[in-house]
């Protein structure tokens, strides 16, 4: 082949790079837009289902705790009382609170990171296919560097690079695994929450129907039986 044209494809295929370079880049840019919606997506469920539900048991609480307050320390496990499991449930529905608000802070970085590196990659392809486009071909640039200098610094901008490289790879795999840790802890939590209250709701209807020193239903009703004469 014909040096000319050889250097004319190793010269598209250096544009080449550096095109793909400016792509990654742009879609870099893309990433940071999907990083605010998926932040407040995620923190708009945790507040609902974690915080909200806290929010209403504690309203049952407020409402029921003077007629029944004896109920909350009633033994229902081993000599633990019924208030106790209230009290884990609201611990690891707020744990899943904190995990969600994790998960939505982490999530988002990860991508961040992610792209990030990727475009880092297709600036390291390029910067290497430039070194070997220099050493192969004598030129001289326009401010009158010549090849062994141009070829100089682009040595020392890859290896800044690469240093740099393996900084946001060490990032993104941290934040995953932050990510993945906060996830299953936000599930197992929430799911621990749910059903921790489901277990202390129906203690405490069994124990507000069957504890003899709070008013049964058949002793409300007796009230409107009719004396015998």
């Amino acid at each position: 082949m014909l040096p000319a044209l050889q250097q004319k494809l190793d010269s598209d295929q250096l544009l080449s790079l550096q095109q793909s370079q400016a792509d990654a880049a742009t879609k870099f840019d893309a990433v940071q837009v999907k990083i605010t919606e998926q932040q407040d997506a995620v923190i708009d469920k945790i507040v609902l289902y974690s915080a909200g539900i806290i929010s209403l048991s504690i309203t049952f609480v407020g409402s029921v705790l003077e007629k029944y307050a004896s109920v909350f320390n009633q033994p229902v496990i081993s000599e633990l009382p019924l208030k106790y499991v209230l009290f884990f449930a609201w611990v690891s529905l707020l744990v899943s609170f904190l995990a969600g608000f994790i998960v939505r802070w982490v999530y988002p970085l990860f991508f961040f990171w992610n792209s990030q590196l990727d475009w880092k990659q297709k600036r390291e392809n390029f910067l290497k296919a430039k070194i070997a486009y220099l050493q192969k071909y004598l030129t001289l640039n326009p401010d009158g560097r010549t090849q062994e200098e141009q070829k100089s610094i682009e040595e020392q901008n890859l290896e800044k690079l690469q240093g740099n490289k393996a900084h946001i790879t060490e990032k993104k795999e941290w934040n995953w695994r932050i990510y993945e840790m906060a996830q299953k802890t936000c599930l197992v939590a929430f799911g621990s929450g749910i059903f921790l209250l489901a277990c202390f709701a129906l203690l405490f209807v069994y124990q507000a129907t069957s504890y003899p020193d709070l008013p049964h239903p058949q002793v409300e009703r007796s009230v409107w039986e009719a004396k015998p004469l």
